[in-house]
């Protein structure tokens, strides 16, 4: 139980350094429910990052972002904003009315 504290703690600590408004929210949209926000890469490459740092993604990514200092390139998304992201960025349904 105390480890699942702690690593919730660390979640809100890294979404609230990564939001651009107090609290955690998405950047796109304001969400604020932390079971749906996630940390994005700003650039794309999310995938290929951490498998050069060799993290996986949440908890021992959210780790390593507050080892490194909470290295500038990433922003909070909720869930939805990021999947819509990664297919505008991929440009897969572009034209179709479902941009963000």
């Amino acid at each position: 139980m105390e480890s699942m504290k702690r690593g919730y703690l660390n979640k809100i600590e890294v979404f609230t350094q990564y939001s651009t408004s107090e609290y955690p929210s998405c950047a796109y949209c304001g969400e604020t429910d932390v079971r749906v926000l996630q940390i994005d890469h700003i650039d794309g490459g999310g995938r290929q990052h951490r498998k050069e740092i060799k993290k996986s993604a949440g908890k021992e990514f959210y780790a390593w972002l507050k080892k490194q200092d909470f290295p500038k390139g990433f922003q909070v998304l909720c869930a939805n904003c990021n999947i819509k992201k990664d297919y505008e960025m991929r440009n897969l349904y572009v034209g179709m009315g479902a941009e963000l």
